[in-house]
């Protein structure tokens, strides 16, 4: 899912997503109302994972959902037996960047959408298992 996808559903304009992704502001309760819809996961679950507010979290000392969410993609890739360059052409991620996520970088909403699209998972399957850890 592209950013302008997202800003589309949000009724928001493309930059805010960016800025949203980049931790720089963070989206209000009816905004994350909106994502929760459109990745078909509660509000909560989106807080758990990734967001620019984890990454601002993560800035003020508090904790950051990277580390989990990247240990779960690397066990669903390597489950999957999808290899890390094919995944990235899947998902439209660099390698690189695909090694920091599942080594604790915390994703963005969009990169954790295409990576969980790259792997065939639906984000309400991955935030429910991630409840029961």
């Amino acid at each position: 899912m592209r950013q302008a996808d997202v800003a589309a559903a949000c009724g928001r304009d493309r930059s805010v997503i960016s800025r949203w992704e980049a931790g720089e502001i963070e989206p209000d309760a009816v905004d994350l109302a909106r994502l929760a819809a459109l990745f078909s996961v509660p509000v909560a679950g989106l807080l758990l994972l990734a967001s620019g507010a984890g990454r601002s979290r993560a800035r003020r000392g508090g904790p950051v959902p990277g580390p989990a969410v990247g240990r779960r993609l690397l066990a669903a890739r390597l489950t999957a037996e999808i290899g890390v360059v094919d995944l990235s052409r899947r998902a439209h991620v660099s390698p690189r960047r695909l090694a920091r996520i599942e080594g604790g970088a915390c994703p963005s909403l969009a990169e954790l959408g295409r990576l969980l699209d790259g792997l065939r998972i639906e984000p309400g399957e991955f935030v429910a298992e991630g409840a029961e850890s």
